[in-house]
């Protein structure tokens, strides 16, 4: 079953599709779609959807999951981000795609056994999980939004 994990963000929404198998996963495709803060809303906002419709459009994506935010001190950076995120629930609902919403510290639980697990300890998790992720981290440097889009697709994945 093909997976999509996003990460959602206004300057970076991280995006995954995995290949999903309890036993041994393989990363198909990934990416993070980059924003600039000078741009209109709107464009920005646009460019999140249209990329991710683009970068999807070869695969019969079967789930999907996403970050849950918190709502943190900062009321314009929290509405920014539940801006990009309302944009990825658009894109699930546009391709009818079930999904599931989970925690940073839930997801790092799932694939590291702790909820305050660091990115290198995520990592290297997704080296065990992922099949050909190692191969893939020699050829190109995941950002850290692209590694948690992993994290987060394989999460759900464990969920189904």
């Amino acid at each position: 079953m093909f997976i999509i994990g996003i990460d959602p963000g206004l300057l970076n929404t991280g995006w995954a599709i995995i290949q999903f198998d309890r036993k041994q996963s393989l990363l198909l495709s990934s990416g993070s779609i980059k924003t600039q803060s000078n741009e209109k809303m709107s464009c920005r906002l646009f460019r999140i959807y249209d990329e991710l419709i683009q970068n999807t459009e070869n695969y019969q994506i079967n789930y999907g999951s996403i970050e849950k935010n918190l709502v943190n001190s900062n009321s314009e950076s929290s509405m920014l981000l539940s801006m990009a995120r309302g944009i990825s629930l658009l894109y699930f609902g546009q391709r009818k795609i079930e999904y599931g919403e989970y925690m940073p510290t839930h997801i790092k639980k799932i694939i590291c056994g702790n909820g305050r697990a660091e990115k290198d300890q995520i990592e290297k998790m997704l080296q065990y999980y992922i099949y050909n992720f190692a191969t893939l981290s020699k050829e190109k440097k995941f950002s850290n939004h692209e590694v948690d889009s992993i994290a987060i697709a394989l999460c759900h994945g464990f969920h189904l």
